[in-house]
Order: C-alpha cells, then structure tokens, then sequence
C-alpha cells in the first residue's frame, strides 16, 4: 500500500502542464491523495488496536482506494492524452478521454474526503454494534 502511494505522490508532482484544465483536476487529485493517505494511516492504527473499527469502516475504505486509485488512472490518462493532443491529433477517443478525466476530477474525487469520513465512523460504529452483536 506504500508503494502505490508512492507512485500516486509521483503522479500528482507531475501534474501537468500549467493549463486551466491541469490546475482545475491537481488541487482535487491532490485532495483526494491526502485522504487516501490519512484513510490507509487510520486503517493500519486501527488494525493494530480496534480491529472491529477496521472492519466496520472496511467498506468505506474499499470506496476510498477505488476512487483514489481510479482517479490516479484518470490522472495519468489526462497527461498521456495532453501530449498525443499537443502533437496534433485530431481523433475523438483522445478528446473524449480528455473530458472524461475532467468530469471525474469534478464529480468523483470529490467523494474521497467522504469515504474518509466514512472510515472514521468506524470506531463510533464498532462501539455500537458491539453492543448488540459483540455482546
């Protein structure tokens, strides 16, 4: 999980020439890589000690490495579809690719910081059901 992460700092330094369309998608890939960050600190503390927490804020979890992970892939396919466009292509897939990373830099990665709040539950949810299921 480190390394992934590593490779996700990689790619948000590289965020991409200094268009409006780069600086509109790197703040919100940015975001969303310091939840994920936060989210896999929290998850491993809460392995270690309150592992109930860990499973009850498991889903969230999976929700925030998805999202991360996905808008990491986006990211990269936003700086390899820049260059191709650079060079004068013309064809509707690279243009399309274009705006697809940008809608999800605007509708999904947002969802990050929730996922995280999500995760956080888990010690207030873990307390709680223990109570009717953990007994």
């Amino acid at each position: 999980m480190r390394s992934t992460l590593a490779e996700l700092v990689l790619t948000a330094a590289e965020s991409g020439p200094q268009s409006q369309h780069f600086q509109f998608r790197a703040p919100r890939f940015a975001t969303a890589l310091s939840a994920y960050e936060r989210g896999l600190d929290l998850l491993l503390d809460q392995g270690r000690h309150r592992m109930h927490a860990a499973f009850m804020g498991s889903v969230p979890a999976l929700m925030l490495a998805g999202t991360v992970l996905a808008g990491w892939q986006m990211m990269r396919a936003a700086l390899r579809t820049h260059e191709r466009l650079e060079q004068g292509t013309d064809e509707a897939f690279y243009k399309r690719k274009w705006l697809s990373s940008l809608c999800y830099a605007a509708y999904v990665l947002p969802r990050a910081e929730l996922w995280l709040k999500g995760m956080e539950s888990g010690d207030a949810m873990a307390s709680i059901a223990g109570e009717y299921f953990l007994g």
